[in-house]
């Protein structure tokens, strides 16, 4: 995430405050006015992460892993040694006010790590080991959302819950049009594509097509 995204999520701190009440308080009413179809989904989310867990200490265990896990390492050991990155940190700790030098130094160390370790990521996920376990990962995280319990829950939802689902997309319209404003493209399409829901009739359809421009962000 870059300096000028931690900035905007500061500046719009309150918009993001509301869209994690509103998430909250959708979880409470699914919880209590969808109780079976809400535990069943979270008996079977279990389930997932299990495998989840089990596939991913199985590919820990792989050569080509552990030669990515020691590049990574020295990726993060380089970025906690960092003497910019100690003394803000060190601040922080000490309830020091950071000077606008000692931020912009951290954050450009902090660009740097990320961008290093998106870089020895992407290697290994370039590699036969890395490519085999990427694929069984994303067809685990596929049955958490794409599964006939989690679908009678939305529906369930979105029959008992809708106005705290309406107020949701509200709030997200909201803050996706002052992103916007910011030129940030993402949350320009997220803003556009909600112009072109029914929020009266909003329904598990509109929210699966949402969702998936949402996950890849609002920058």
């Amino acid at each position: 995430m870059s300096n000028n995204n931690y900035k905007l999520i500061d500046k719009y701190n309150k918009d993001f405050n509301k869209m994690l009440k509103n998430a909250a308080n959708t979880l409470e009413c699914n919880k209590t006015k969808c109780k079976k179809e809400y535990d069943e989904v979270e008996k079977y989310k279990s389930e997932v992460m299990e495998n989840i867990f089990k596939l991913t200490e199985e590919e820990s265990k792989t050569k080509t892993f552990k030669g990515f896990g020691k590049e990574r390492s020295k990726i993060q050991k380089k970025f906690r040694e960092n003497k910019d990155v100690i003394l803000y940190l060190k601040n922080i700790k000490d309830g020091i006010k950071n000077e606008k030098t000692v931020v912009s130094k951290y954050y450009k160390a902090y660009k740097v790590y990320q961008k290093d370790l998106k870089k020895v990521l992407k290697e290994y996920h370039k590699t036969e080991i890395g490519k085999q376990y990427r694929k069984k990962l994303k067809k685990l995280l596929n049955e958490i959302t794409n599964n006939i319990k989690t679908i009678a829950l939305s529906k369930c939802s979105y029959k008992k819950c809708l106005e705290i689902h309406k107020k949701g997309l509200q709030l997200i319209k909201a803050l996706t049009t002052k992103l916007c404003k910011e030129k940030i493209e993402k949350s320009c399409k997220i803003s556009k594509a909600i112009d072109k829901i029914d929020i009266k009739n909003f329904n598990h359809k509109d929210n699966q097509k949402l969702s998936k421009m949402i996950k890849k962000g609002l920058f």
